[in-house]
């Protein structure tokens, strides 16, 4: 992380980066991640912001003239490889222990 800072998780930055999870390849925007998580405009860009001044996501806007596209531009997020790693221990730490443990063997 750019920032050494212990990062407080809360439920909605835990819903955040489960979307990002979802599918770790692609790239989401503001709307998609609000529809996906439920979250309101103004918990969920702040939690972008912070997510990406600590290196966790990034973003860029996209290339299409919004004339072209009918519509404004969007500012579409990604989740950096450091961030998969951090999401990746975060959720399990939280899901752990909701896990039923499965019998080995018989």
């Amino acid at each position: 992380m750019k920032n050494n800072k212990k990062i407080r998780l809360t439920h909605p930055s835990l819903l955040v980066l489960k979307a990002f999870m979802r599918c770790p390849a692609d790239q989401l925007f503001g709307t998609e991640i609000m529809r996906e998580t439920r979250l309101s405009s103004g918990t969920l860009y702040p939690i972008l912001l912070r997510f990406e001044s600590l290196g966790l996501l990034e973003s860029e806007w996209e290339s299409e003239k919004p004339q072209t596209m009918g519509r404004p531009r969007r500012r579409l997020y990604r989740i950096t490889s450091e961030g998969r790693e951090f999401a990746r221990q975060a959720l399990e730490q939280v899901y752990a222990p909701f896990l039923i443990p499965v019998p080995v063997g018989g």
